[in-house]
């Protein structure tokens, strides 16, 4: 993310609830070559799936590109969001 580990820094991380649909928006980092970021969804914590996941570059950022990815609502209301990150 491009952070640095010795300087306090607010979350980059924006969780909301959008309508009925939960949307997490965070920074991508060019530097991070080989990093993969995919959101994941969960109604229980134990099983995680990306499926439904939208993607959407946040339009008129610069510094850093920001993305969004919005999970597909849930038919009880609850669901869990989370960022996997895996590199080669």
């Amino acid at each position: 993310l491009g952070l640095d580990p010795t300087v306090r820094d607010a979350s980059p991380f924006n969780p909301q609830l959008v309508g009925n649909q939960l949307r997490i928006t965070y920074p991508l980092n060019p530097a991070a070559v080989g990093v993969a970021l995919k959101a994941q969804w969960s109604d229980n914590l134990q099983a995680w799936h990306e499926s439904g996941i939208v993607y959407e570059m946040v339009p008129e950022t610069s510094d850093p590109e920001l993305m969004q990815a919005t999970a597909p609502s849930a038919p009880n209301g609850l669901r869990f969001m989370r960022l996997n990150a895996t590199a080669p």
